[in-house]
């Protein structure tokens, strides 16, 4: 009988550390997933973030073209400034 119970705890301390082996394993492996997921999704708002910025820049520059302003104050009546009215502001040293 003595014989008999101490490979009874061996199997059952052999089956406990497989069991807890493998638990390690799949928690490191579905965090690894998970963490990847998460870099995809962000990869993904990153780039769509990047187009949003280009089409803003590409609207600003058409509100902001020389040819649309210009035609903007001409249908306001605005005339272009003569030289004497043009101020040149000079940084100031500190």
């Amino acid at each position: 009988m003595i014989a008999f119970s101490k490979p009874k705890y061996e199997v059952f301390f052999l089956l406990w550390v497989i069991f807890v082996t493998s638990a390690v394993v799949i928690w490191i492996r579905t965090t690894t997933v998970k963490a990847t997921y998460e870099y995809v999704e962000t990869q993904k708002e990153v780039k769509n973030l990047e187009q949003e910025i280009q089409t803003e820049r590409v609207k600003w520059l058409k509100l902001t073209s020389t040819k649309r302003l210009e035609a903007l104050a001409a249908s306001m009546g605005l005339a272009s400034p003569n030289l004497n009215q043009i101020a040149k502001l000079q940084p100031q040293k500190k």
